[in-house]
């Protein structure tokens, strides 16, 4: 090819070379972490829906032995949405993950309410408990007591979705760090949306990752198309009788996850196009 040819040609090219920027760019990582260190953190950027928490922010407590949110019985059942920051999920092929970390008390109960920790996204800010649009992934106690295993259950507007437990159930270790991870992915608003909850240990301090995936399940969420639909949707988590198995959680974060294109890809979409200008040119001639 002539030089003249790429001279006539690179106002395609540098088009096709910002056409790749931007196809990488679209699934380029946003995320949204509180850690809790700083004193105030969880009334700064969450909405709280009761007055008195089953937890408190402390020192020592966290990853780490950072600041984080230690639990209590003053209430038994309340959720807390970040509304600080918000992710979209409107377009089609998009995935985002909701996390926490939790610490497990010494020695799991047996007995007693068996719903434990959900991890959420939903449209709006104002509850997790109540009638709302969204999505989660709950950690529960298998069923009937006495048990300290736990299983996962899908949710979809505040109501268990049906079918949604795993026939395996995991015996939690008392003493540790768990990762929980929800992750959604919008597959259009007239389809249903696959949906995952994630159990990473992260061993006796919380600092590096043990094992990967040491529980895991995933399930179809009934068709939703106003959360499908939706270019603001924001993470949460819901305690619910926390005592039963964790004394602490921290690091809540949200995150898209929708896959980046590689280099790879990118470089072979600029190869490719230039070919055919080049065939095009020479058809031409």
């Amino acid at each position: 090819m002539s030089s003249a040819f790429f001279h006539r040609a690179m106002p395609r090219i540098n088009r096709i070379v910002v056409g790749a920027a931007l196809l990488a760019a679209t699934g380029a990582a946003q995320a949204a972490v509180v850690d809790f260190n700083t004193p105030g953190d969880y009334a700064a950027k969450f909405t709280s829906e009761d007055a008195v928490q089953p937890f408190a922010e402390a020192d020592g407590v966290g990853v780490g032995g950072s600041r984080g949110l230690q639990m209590s019985t003053t209430v038994t059942d309340t959720g807390s949405i970040l509304n600080s920051s918000s992710l979209a999920f409107n377009t089609p092929g998009t995935s985002l993950a909701a996390s926490v970390y939790l610490h497990t008390v010494a020695t799991p109960g047996t007995t007693g309410e068996e719903r434990v920790l959900e991890v959420n996204f939903t449209t709006a800010v104002t509850t997790l408990t109540g009638a709302h649009t969204g999505a989660g992934g709950k950690l529960q106690f298998v069923k009937p007591d006495p048990s300290d295993d736990v299983e996962v259950e899908g949710r979809r507007n505040n109501a268990d979705i049906a079918g949604s437990i795993p026939a395996t159930k995991f015996d939690i270790q008392g003493g540790r760090w768990y990762k929980a991870t929800f992750t959604m992915t919008n597959n259009g608003t007239t389809n249903p949306i696959p949906g995952s909850l994630v159990l990473d240990d992260y061993g006796t301090d919380g600092l590096s990752l043990v094992q990967a995936n040491v529980y895991s399940h995933s399930f179809d969420i009934p068709i939703e198309g106003t959360l499908t639909a939706d270019d603001t949707v924001f993470g949460g988590f819901r305690v619910r009788n926390a005592t039963r198995l964790y004394d602490a959680l921290d690091n809540f974060e949200i995150l898209d996850v929708t896959p980046v294109p590689e280099p790879t890809a990118v470089a072979v979409l600029l190869i490719g196009s230039v070919a055919l200008l080049g065939r095009k040119r020479r058809r031409s001639a």
